[in-house]
């Protein structure tokens, strides 16, 4: 004999576990941080209660150098700068995007089904352009590779004061018919108040012979040297790698550059005439809390399914993880974390662990106590861009 439940029953029993479920699982993720990695034109109003800011604004990466046999020199990444900016409510933070660099490619005689008199990758676009890569000569014989083009910079401004321009990656050095070109490496990190006046990369004189490879352009600032021509049987060089600045307001309270933003792209040495590729895009990302915090939960197993698609019921174990980012410039201090346990469920003692991530935590916390229904962690730092995650398993009751 079969018995049906009263459909009554059953609703009552969707309804119950609906709530169960929002009570216990119901993801929390503050709206505390956006990026913009779109290249050109944006902006964002400051929320109010916001009077601080934490900032990374990077410029594009730079484009490789061309080959010629012998592999172009790779892009520089765009630099990266992280600040921390007074606002008031209702103010508007904007600026411009950079976009990579251009691609140097294989250049040389016609009777290869080359172009000679070219090569040069485009300086990308932004808040300031890069400086495009230098041609090859115009009478080679032998082929060789102009250079790759420097990033565009990215701007931030508040109001109509622009606060910060990080400007993109060097482009790399074309190759000469013997010798690759050098790659952008950043290594000088440029202070100038005139970053964003990138100047191209040199262009090697016409030889009617093995072209030197063209200079990468310059990431808002200096281009780089052509590389040295030679007559048949001698080497002709790459050329020299474009070179990086930054600008940085005398308003700005606290700030860190580095070499780290949008990756440059690398050098080819196939054959061919295939590029490089381009530099990647630049990107702004904002803060507006000092440590963004998202929680979110997981059934991991119930006492009827196990761990196969375990449901919402009596006895089932669900997984929290809370998640907490420094946004900002600076380390923060005596982090701590406070989480309620709902009354429909019961903290399994021990069962804490942390890591960079959700996925990853695995060591013990330290600092970690509870005291019903409140589970915390305290004297906590957390370095700049650093990510703390604590997971703990509950008990549905």
């Amino acid at each position: 004999m079969c018995t049906v439940p009263p459909v009554k029953s059953s609703i009552a029993a969707a309804l119950r576990t609906l709530v169960l479920l929002a009570a216990l699982i119901w993801p929390v993720a503050a709206a505390q941080a956006q990026s913009f990695t779109t290249p050109g034109a944006w902006s964002l109003t400051v929320p109010a209660g916001v009077t601080m800011v934490g900032v990374k604004v990077s410029g594009g990466g730079g484009g490789a150098g061309g080959f010629s046999g012998p592999v172009g020199g790779n892009g520089g990444t765009g630099l990266l700068i992280t600040a921390e900016i007074a606002v008031s409510p209702g103010q508007i933070l904007s600026g411009t995007i950079g976009t990579g660099g251009g691609t140097g490619y294989l250049t040389g005689a016609a009777i290869f089904g080359l172009v000679p008199c070219a090569g040069s990758g485009s300086g990308g676009s932004g808040g300031g352009p890069g400086g495009n890569g230098g041609k090859t000569d115009c009478l080679t014989v032998g082929a060789s590779g102009g250079g790759g083009g420097g990033g565009g910079s990215t701007t931030l401004a508040l109001g109509s004061t622009t606060l910060v321009q990080a400007s993109g990656g060097g482009g790399g050095a074309g190759a000469g018919s013997g010798v690759g070109g050098t790659a952008a490496t950043n290594t000088a990190l440029l202070l100038s108040a005139t970053c964003g006046n990138s100047a191209s990369g040199g262009s090697p004189p016409d030889f009617f012979s093995d072209g030197g490879g063209g200079g990468g352009g310059g990431g808002g600032y200096f281009g780089g040297a052509a590389g040295a021509s030679a007559i048949d049987f001698f080497t002709a060089t790459g050329g020299t790698a474009g070179s990086s600045c930054y600008s940085i307001s005398a308003a700005i309270q606290y700030s860190a550059i580095s070499a780290s933003g949008a990756a440059g792209s690398a050098g080819n040495g196939g054959s061919g005439i295939a590029p490089g590729g381009r530099g990647g895009d630049g990107y702004v990302l904002i803060s507006t809390a000092a440590i963004s915090v998202k929680k979110s939960a997981q059934p991991v197993s119930n006492p009827i399914n196990g761990t196969t698609n375990p449901k919402l019921i009596p006895g089932a174990s669900v997984q929290y993880c809370i998640t907490l980012t420094n946004g900002w410039a600076r380390s923060a201090t005596s982090v701590s974390i406070s989480d309620s346990i709902p009354a429909q469920a019961s903290y399994v003692s021990g069962s804490a662990l942390s890591g960079i991530n959700c996925a990853s935590a695995a060591s013990a916390p330290s600092g970690l106590s509870y005291s019903a229904p409140v589970l915390t962690q305290s004297a906590m730092t957390l370095n700049p861009g650093a990510s703390y995650a604590l997971t703990f398993l509950v008990t549905v009751n």
